[in-house]
């Protein structure tokens, strides 16, 4: 926990963010910043939630809901606090606009979430990276993850998706709840399944036709052994 006394705003946030980024992992774990404002200590969160960022802020009692932005979670805990309207650009707030904190927190870190538009009307989110030696899932392996938010049978639902060894899984969540696991030896297959979509290829929502994604697996480093590394 990082506990700020000065009233210098940038050099508080400068400090916590450095003590945050030590010993942890930004992307996996998120940044925890505290910001003193009059009398009151805000700490600000960033989380996962059923594989989509979100955001807390707390201050003594209070806390925010999950939200799906800082901003929307530090001006919640603001006004709950001083009745007032204030709004924060909580990117700013929690520090991210100083070069230092955002080198340090991206010191160890050899892949960063991405996310790209699928046909304008799919946002996916890439969160994690494998490899395989697989072509029909183009190279992508256990590790790879992605997400996106669609209708599923009328209702909001995120698309959750990955692979395990041998087969290419879609998880659907609807109220924050795991309704349906469609499961089959490639994402092609898999997608055809669900039946929805199906202007788009199964790989193209998985995210491996995209140009990052491409390079990001053909950057990945996959361990190997040999006989001699044995003796």
């Amino acid at each position: 926990q990082c506990q700020m006394y000065s009233l210098d705003y940038y050099r508080s946030k400068t400090i916590c963010a450095k003590y945050s980024a030590r010993g942890k992992n930004f992307i996996d774990t998120g940044i925890v910043s505290d910001t003193i404002h009059g009398s009151r200590n805000f700490t600000n969160d960033a989380m996962y939630l059923l594989h989509v960022p979100g955001y807390i802020c707390q201050s003594e009692a209070l806390r925010s809901n999950i939200c799906k932005s800082s901003s929307e979670a530090i001006t919640s805990t603001y006004q709950q606090a001083f009745f007032s309207k204030t709004r924060f650009d909580g990117l700013l707030v929690m520090g991210f606009d100083n070069s230092e904190i955002c080198k340090a927190l991206l010191t160890d870190i050899y892949f960063h979430p991405y996310t790209f538009k699928i046909g304008n009307i799919i946002n996916l989110n890439v969160f994690g990276i494998g490899k395989s030696n697989n072509p029909n899932w183009k190279y992508a392996g256990k590790g790879y993850q992605s997400s996106f938010v669609y209708n599923f049978r009328k209702t909001r639902a995120l698309f959750f998706q990955e692979f395990s060894n041998k087969e290419a899984i879609v998880k659907i969540y609807q109220n924050s709840q795991e309704i349906y696991v469609f499961r089959n030896t490639d994402p092609n297959t898999v997608w055809n399944q669900i039946g929805i979509l199906t202007q788009f290829t199964g790989c193209t929502l998985f995210g491996l036709e995209h140009e990052q994604t491409k390079s990001e697996i053909n950057n990945e480093q996959t361990l190997t052994c040999t006989v001699e590394d044995w003796q």
